[in-house]
């Protein structure tokens, strides 16, 4: 894991919820240039904004591809 405070507390914010650390880099590295480093927009209502991103991505990879996500739930 990052050695940035930032990243770290966002990691261990998805932790808790159960998403592994996968699932969370993609996109909170699309959300950081998304959000032009603005980390008040990711860190707002305890990552809600990560949290949401992580699950939207999932969707999106799961109905595109037919494949599983990352709680290993099939999608269709």
């Amino acid at each position: 894991m990052a050695s940035n405070p930032k990243i770290c507390e966002a990691f261990n914010a998805m932790q808790v919820l159960g998403i592994p650390e996968r699932a969370v880099k993609p996109a909170l590295k699309k959300l950081l240039d998304l959000y032009d480093g603005n980390w008040e927009l990711i860190e707002a209502e305890n990552y809600r904004a990560l949290a949401d991103a992580i699950f939207e991505y999932e969707e999106a990879k799961g109905y595109n591809s037919g494949g599983v996500g990352w709680v290993g739930w099939r999608l269709t």
